[in-house]
């Protein structure tokens, strides 16, 4: 197979490169020698030997210094080396997704989520990945506890926050905000907050607090305000204080997105809007960009959609 390839300083234009002598010099390289190479492209020895030669010929350059011990690489051939790892994965990774085009996305797709976000969510997106790809099958697993994707063989996982693992791919699909909301008739009975510091005098619903109080930080695009709240319920659950505060147990900071449909049949209002309690990151996780199955893709492609349909309280999803 041939291709025409500017190449940097080594030379102007390369003329119809032969990309089997490519594959043949880094297998060489990998290999330690000649013979080691020849055996690894199941190639006969004599072969990998003359296109090496001619490689090096059409190129004008030494790619190796030989010895009867062993072939070190030149500057010129460790330059090779690097342009030619780059195009032969970008070469076969464009095959690949010519390939995958013509194949129905198919077969299982594990996924691992978030508690509270599997339960308001992911059931909306399993209904449409599977009713745009009905070859796929899913296995959502719903855990607070963060996986491995490797070991714990997960194709692809949903996380809330930061990203601490940069061996994995992270595309953000959506921006979430807390924010207070609190019951018509919790709002009733305490109709004078007005600005943060007045929720330092209204009973609030703690999440994870082990006391009475607890400290919650608003923002605004202008700047943000600190307040100690108090309260008699605190829980683990945020799920939990949404539920108390449908029910007006008093005011809680809890994701926007739970609160959305709360909110707009009149069950729960939003307290102190432009305010908010917190921001974080929605995160689709896998181990590669490359080498994407139909299936996998499949879903991401859905994912990423339906999250941006979401009502997040916050900016539009980024890559």
């Amino acid at each position: 197979m041939g291709l025409a390839w500017t190449f940097g300083p080594l030379c102007p234009i390369f003329r119809d490169m032969d990309l089997d002598a490519l594959r043949d010099f880094l297998a060489v390289i990998e290999s330690g020698g000649v013979t080691a190479g020849a055996k690894r492209r199941a190639v006969p020895k004599q072969t990998v030997s003359r296109r090496l030669l001619t490689l090096e010929a059409d190129l004008g350059v030494r790619l190796f210094e030989r010895s009867n011990r062993a072939l070190r690489l030149t500057p010129e051939g460790q330059l090779l080396q690097e342009r030619a790892l780059s195009l032969l994965a970008d070469l076969d990774e464009t095959r690949r997704i010519l390939v995958d085009r013509a194949s129905a996305p198919a077969g299982l797709v594990r996924v691992s989520a978030p508690v509270l976000l599997g339960q308001t969510l992911l059931g909306r997106l399993a209904a449409r990945v599977l009713a745009k790809h009905p070859e796929i099958r899913l296995e959502i697993v719903l855990s607070d506890h963060r996986v491995d994707l490797i070991e714990d063989g997960f194709d692809v996982a949903i996380r809330v926050g930061p990203q601490d693992d940069t061996a994995l791919v992270s595309r953000t699909v959506a921006r979430a905000s807390t924010i207070v909301v609190a019951s018509p008739s919790a709002i009733a009975r305490h109709p004078s907050v007005r600005r943060p510091s007045d929720l330092a005098r209204v009973p609030c619903i703690l999440f994870g607090a082990a006391g009475a109080s607890a400290t919650w930080t608003l923002y605004r695009a202008d700047g943000a305000e600190t307040v100690k709240v108090h309260g008699q319920l605190a829980a683990s659950s945020i799920q939990l204080c949404f539920d108390a505060a449908c029910n007006g147990a008093g005011f809680a900071s809890v994701p926007a997105y739970i609160a959305a449909d709360a909110i707009s049949e009149g069950a729960l209002c939003h307290v102190l809007p432009p305010w908010r309690t917190g921001e974080v990151d929605i995160r689709l996780l896998y181990p590669s960009r490359r080498l994407l199955s139909p299936r996998l893709r499949a879903f991401i492609d859905v994912a990423v959609e339906t999250f941006s349909e979401v009502n997040f309280g916050s900016n539009a999803a980024h890559d």
